[in-house]
């Protein structure tokens, strides 16, 4: 693995706690997924789209691309996702969540070129957990792609954020809460990392990140991001992946649903 993130504050001054490195990479978990559906619309979506794992999902399976802006009515590229042990449909943030066990249960999405992404990319969504790591591991996966590791959300063991992007590590400036929702926010931009929590600036570490140098053909999966043991406990809503940096207007958006 490359080295520990360049990370820098916003002021320009280098905050030691900020600069992480970034979890070692781990093996497949190895658990089979209950059912695996192949895409049958394969309309691909414009640049700067948008992925929604949603309850409006269910009877298709929990994952739609949709072109452009999370503000359009979601259409288009069908693909669904597997589920692997047995997350459960329950009360959300906004309508209906999934659950995780944090023993062996997450979501997995099979790859498709359109989800991986050149420059620019945010990932957004609800947590609840229930622990901030895995048991026997100082992180927690929240969701990803890899490996390599092409966009990879952690949760730290004191309850940041931590986000893995192309070799470069950063974790947030702020925190989150157990066993309650919080809406956070990760992305690429301009070549750093930004993050968001409960709409609100949570700092902006990293330099130097490369997306378009890491091909990957992994799956995105959710709740897992399928290395060794780091799975999520507690409850996930309202997943959203662009392949591009939100801005600050559209987080906050997000996060007053």
């Amino acid at each position: 693995r490359p080295g520990a993130a360049q990370d820098v504050q916003q002021d320009g001054q280098r905050d030691a706690r900020q600069d992480m490195p970034d979890p070692p990479e781990g093996g497949d978990h190895g658990h089979a997924a209950q059912t695996l559906k192949e895409p049958e619309d394969q309309h691909q979506p414009q640049p700067g789209f948008g992925i929604a794992i949603d309850d409006m999902m269910i009877e298709n399976g929990p994952l739609m691309i949709v072109p452009g802006s999370h503000k359009r009515e979601l259409h288009s590229h069908h693909q669904d996702g597997a589920f692997v042990g047995e997350p459960v449909w329950v009360p959300g943030r906004i309508g209906t969540a999934l659950q995780f066990d944090g023993i062996d249960d997450y979501v997995e999405i099979p790859h498709d070129d359109a989800l991986n992404v050149l420059t620019d990319v945010t990932l957004a969504l609800w947590i609840n957990p229930e622990r901030y790591v895995s048991e026997g591991e100082g992180w927690g996966g929240i969701m990803a792609k890899g490996s390599p590791r092409l966009y990879s959300l952690f949760t730290t063991a004191g309850g940041e954020l931590h986000f893995s992007t192309a070799g470069v590590g950063s974790v947030s400036s702020q925190t989150f809460p157990l066993n309650e929702w919080s809406h956070v926010a990760a992305m690429v931009v301009d070549g750093g990392h930004a993050y968001y929590i409960n709409g609100a600036p949570a700092g902006t570490p990293g330099s130097g990140i490369n997306l378009s140098g890491v091909a990957n053909t992994a799956p995105v999966t959710i709740g897992n991001i399928n290395e060794t043991n780091r799975f999520y406990q507690g409850l996930i809503d309202e997943v959203y992946i662009y392949g591009r940096a939100l801005s600050a207007e559209e987080v906050m958006e997000l996060a007053t649903k």
